[in-house]
């Protein structure tokens, strides 16, 4: 009984535990299947002893898709007949993107508060709420505010600084008002490990510290860039692994190209020396959020293995993600990126050309570019290039045996007729190649993974046999590394 109740959908759920002579069930509007229910009189202290049963089992109000849930009047007044604390004394996770009553944030201490969706009208008073809760909250979360004007003023921006003054085990922000003065008192928070700021406008360039944080998240507009760069550059966080930033194009504005058009790889060479300090950083992600008509690449910068050299002195560096760039990388970059990198397990790097044909076949790295990561990134299952299978076959002969890697491949281009010695590599290297973007052949996905998979069971097979898998006595690294040699000359060369 007690596992029921951990989680409250709806607070119906809690109000029908009375009697039914108490209550009266009224339809929200005639185009809405949705009831709501009231008293039709006011419960006896007996009854009152019975919610209040049925309300200390709750852990969690979880209402993200009930915009009606909180608006019942029935909750109001049952607010107003228990003391704070009393009513859900257990209650540790509030999520709503409903009109909250903030008296709901004073009811007990909670740990985890989540909202979005709350209008305008309403978020100075869950402001005003805040502090009383703020001693033992550890999550804020507040995502697509329907905000006016007011949102921005700088009382309420005062409020919300102030409860973070106060907010002593807060370990997770998630914040889409654009609160200058509060990511300053953010950074003065010891217990903070997770930041996420949405809608990105501009903050003081004094430095910023944040001696906890792991993870950083940023949402920032495409005009909004510039005011990023100091921020960054200002920033200081001795323990950071993640940092992730996700341009935006702002759809409202799609008439005016200043708008939604920037050098996005120029940006990126900026700010990846602005991060290049952060030493401990593990995983960075440059992700664009576009789509086909509205691209906000200009190509006048072409991302290459010399834009990312800032980042070629994070040796710990596992995830790098970059996505809708115009990128030419050749055998030589992959080359660099694979030695810089040795702890790398995900690298997805993809060309916008790639999203919409044509792409251009010069800015398309051949199969062996897979080569310098398989050997000198062991930890590798992951790898999305713009890469070309194409119907050449390799330079160099290719040894007979090594065990299979299961790297996740995915490529831009396949051409038809790919040569045997090619699909033997491929099927060494991964169990199937994934075409990106909208150019791919799907046929030609299929009828090339159907190849690599015959290749692989063979092999199998074979080694099962302790046929040729054995008769060498070479590993696969020594294979690999074997190859890698001829390869790493021929760039050279």
């Amino acid at each position: 009984m007690n596992v029921r109740w951990r989680v409250l959908s709806d607070v119906d759920q809690l109000i029908q535990v009375l009697p039914e002579d108490i209550l009266e069930s009224v339809e929200m509007s005639e185009d809405e299947e949705k009831s709501e229910v009231t008293f039709m009189r006011l419960p006896s202290e007996l009854e009152w002893q019975r919610l209040a049963q049925y309300a200390r089992r709750v852990r969690a109000l979880d209402c993200w898709e009930l915009s009606f849930s909180f608006m019942n009047p029935s909750l109001e007044l049952i607010m107003e007949h228990f003391p704070y604390g009393q009513l859900f004394p257990n209650l540790h996770t509030l999520r709503s993107n409903s009109l909250l009553p903030s008296s709901l944030l004073l009811q007990s201490p909670l740990r985890h508060l989540k909202l979005k969706k709350i209008h305008s009208d309403h978020i100075e008073d869950i402001m005003d709420a805040l502090p009383g809760c703020a001693s033992t909250l550890e999550t804020i979360f507040m995502d697509r505010m329907t905000c006016g004007a007011d949102c921005q003023s700088e009382a309420l921006s005062q409020k919300f600084s102030s409860a973070l003054l106060k907010m002593e085990k807060l370990t997770r922000v998630y914040v889409s008002l654009s609160f200058p003065r509060a990511i300053q008192h953010l950074s003065t928070l010891s217990t903070l490990r997770e930041l996420s700021l949405n809608d990105f406008t501009a903050v003081e360039t004094a430095t910023l510290l944040f001696p906890a944080m792991t993870h950083l998240m940023v949402w920032v507009q495409l005009v909004n860039i510039p005011a990023l760069l100091p921020y960054l550059k200002n920033l200081e966080a001795p323990v950071l692994q993640e940092l992730s930033i996700y341009p935006q194009v702002d759809f409202s504005s799609l008439r005016n190209p200043a708008n939604h058009r920037r050098p996005l790889a120029a940006d990126l060479h900026v700010i990846l020396h602005e991060i290049s300090h952060l030493s401990t950083l593990q995983s960075f992600a440059f992700d664009v959020n576009w789509f086909p008509f509205a691209s906000p690449v200009e190509d006048t910068h072409i991302l290459d293995a010399r834009m990312l050299a800032p980042l070629f002195s994070l040796r710990n560096l596992g995830t790098l993600r970059l996505s809708t760039l115009p990128v030419r990388l050749t055998l030589g970059d992959a080359e660099a990126m694979a030695h810089a990198w040795p702890q790398l397990h995900t690298l997805c790097i993809s060309d916008s050309a790639s999203a919409t044909p044509p792409t251009a076949t010069d800015r398309l790295l051949p199969v062996d570019a897979v080569l310098p990561f398989a050997c000198l990134c062991p930890k590798l299952y992951s790898l999305r290039l713009p890469l070309q299978i194409a119907q050449a076959p390799l330079d160099v002969p290719l040894a007979h045996t090594f065990v299979a890697k299961d790297i996740d491949l995915g490529i831009v281009d396949i051409q038809a007729g790919v040569a045997d010695d090619v699909v033997r590599l491929l099927a060494r290297l991964c169990r199937g190649v994934r075409v990106m973007g909208t150019k791919g052949d799907e046929q030609a996905e299929k009828a090339l993974n159907k190849r690599i998979d015959k290749v692989r069971r063979a092999e199998q097979a074979a080694a099962r046999r302790g046929g040729e898998a054995g008769s060498g006595g070479e590993t696969k690294w020594q294979l690999v590394r074997s190859f890698f040699g001829i390869v790493s000359r021929k760039v050279k060369a």
